[in-house]
């Protein structure tokens, strides 16, 4: 349980009016007394700030609950399409498999017979390296190259380990707000589609469509849904921005003065 969930049933009562003068006084004291429920106080509060259309929020819950129930009929039959789709898949790999290995191993042995044949090296003295095959169109680019060079690449872990940092993990409000996503029929992102990445020194273009005549306002959440950066004026579309923000994830939001159009995931590397 993250220390907001702990606070959430007194917050929610205090938000609503739902305490009595004896119990506000009292969550009052206990605010200022004890500095873990005040720092929950605040991610709640920004959570709140985020997420200002409860309207929004209730309609979106339920539809996924109507959703949901639709999904449950059909599972069944969803399960069997997806165990057939995916024999066939595994019989489609294991041919490709088949035809690859095939085509291999006939360069393999294309290659030895053109060395026993042109080399006045005796056969049994060339000795092969374990795990290096090379084709006849590639045996040109590959003289006088270091077989380390051929084969160096960056590991997979050290790419996957970027993205396990503190930075990029989603906090509950953030979850809250990845589920809560604005999608406003006035308002179409066109540039880009959806999720952006970005590194130092980018310029991002964004582009839209809206009926919307209202000024629109352009601002970028952390992961715990505090803002970080609020465009000072009203933007039109097309629209450039320079991130100047560290590594991490982001949601940015375009926004009227009164509520958020549109929410979209940005991810810093």
């Amino acid at each position: 349980m993250t220390t907001i969930e702990k606070y959430l049933p007194v917050f929610e009562a205090y938000v609503n009016g739902e305490l009595n003068a004896v119990e506000k006084q009292a969550f009052e004291k206990d605010l200022q007394q004890d500095s873990n429920m005040y720092a929950a106080w605040i991610e709640y509060r920004a959570m709140m700030d985020a997420i200002s259309d409860k309207e929004a929020i209730s309609l979106r819950l339920k539809l996924d609950e109507t959703f949901n129930r639709q999904q449950q009929g059909n599972r069944i039959k969803h399960l069997t399409n997806n165990i057939w789709f995916r024999l066939s898949a595994a019989a489609v790999i294991i041919i490709i498999m088949g035809c690859l290995l095939y085509f291999f191993c006939s360069d393999g042995r294309r290659l030895q017979r053109f060395t026993e044949s042109h080399m006045e090296i005796p056969a049994d003295t060339i000795k092969p390296v374990q795990g290096l095959v090379l084709t006849d169109s590639l045996k040109a680019d590959t003289i006088g190259t270091s077989i380390e060079l051929i084969s160096e690449s960056e590991p997979p872990a050290q790419i996957a380990s970027l993205f396990d940092r503190e930075e990029y993990q989603i906090s509950p409000v953030f979850a809250e707000l990845l589920h809560n996503v604005y999608r406003s029929g006035w308002f179409l992102l066109t540039t880009p589609e959806d999720s952006v990445i970005f590194l130092p020194g980018d310029s991002l273009v964004f582009s839209w469509e809206t009926n919307i005549h209202e000024p629109l306002y352009f601002d970028i959440l952390d992961r715990h849904g505090k803002v970080v950066y609020k465009h000072p004026q009203s933007i039109t579309s097309p629209w450039t921005y320079m991130p100047k923000l560290n590594p991490a994830i982001y949601m940015y939001r375009f926004a009227t003065r009164e509520q958020p159009v549109w929410m979209g995931v940005m991810v810093g590397e």
